[in-house]
């Protein structure tokens, strides 16, 4: 359980800066700066095809990119205000950006004990110019960002859990776990290294713990299972007829 005051710190953090994202989107949105990169506008145009275009359908999900971003955005720019102005896409953006800024916050807390550092480190972070940037746009890093924090502090507390816990709590977390990483490697392919090193070190982590390296490694592997699966699946979509027509 996280205790009181690290979930204040937590919610405190995200609170701050979807407030902060949402007013730095806007101050960019004014000086028109919200679609100046083509990408912005490139992720815009592959999520509004899947279902407006002369040939609709999942052959056109992701294009050269991971499909999740695109699909979750892929019925709101179905409206034209949001397809023209990248407002759902940004929305997401900021989301992204308050989960990412309150992960790093519980990360550092939780390895350093200090509220005080994780909320430091969390600054460091959320006052980047770069990424205050990014975050105001329909770019799709700031939900890989949010997805591989997420993924790696849930790991870490899979990571505290006693071996020996009931089987199915020990299944449940490590679905969970696997799920968070498996939607990380659908949003961009720098989560797929990411990925290996994480479960590397997790199976390093339950072996420094007591856990037989055998046993740790069944362990990991039922993680490694969702991310597995992800990966293979969009290299065999990616292979199939028509994964790149327009």
């Amino acid at each position: 359980m996280i205790r009181p005051t690290r979930r204040a710190l937590v919610l405190a953090t995200a609170a701050l800066a979807a407030c902060s994202g949402g007013a730095v989107s806007l101050y960019y949105h004014c000086l028109g700066l919200t679609l100046t990169h083509y990408d912005a506008r490139a992720h815009l145009v592959v999520a509004r095809r899947i279902f407006d275009s002369v040939t609709p359908g999942w052959q056109q999900i992701g294009s050269v990119w991971l499909p999740l971003p695109h699909l979750l955005n892929a019925l709101p720019v179905q409206i034209d205000l949001f397809y023209r102005t990248g407002l759902s896409a940004v929305a997401l953006s900021v989301i992204s950006f308050a989960a990412a800024t309150s992960a790093i916050a519980w990360i550092i807390a939780t390895v350093t004990s200090s509220n005080w550092a994780g909320a430091a480190g969390a600054s460091v972070f959320a006052l980047n110019p770069n990424v205050l940037y990014l975050q105001a746009t329909p770019m799709t890093e700031p939900l890989l960002i949010a997805l591989m924090l997420i993924a790696v502090a849930l790991l870490m507390k899979w990571c505290t859990t006693p071996a020996e816990l009931d089987r199915f709590l020990q299944r449940r977390g490590a679905a969970t776990v696997g799920l968070a990483f498996a939607l990380a490697c659908l949003t961009r392919y720098e989560a797929w290294p990411v990925t290996v090193a994480a479960l590397v070190a997790a199976v390093w982590t339950r072996w420094r713990s007591g856990v037989p390296l055998r046993a740790a490694v069944a362990l990991v592997a039922r993680i490694a299972a969702y991310p597995a699966i992800a990966v293979i699946g969009t290299r065999r979509w990616r292979r199939s007829p028509g994964a790149f027509e327009r």
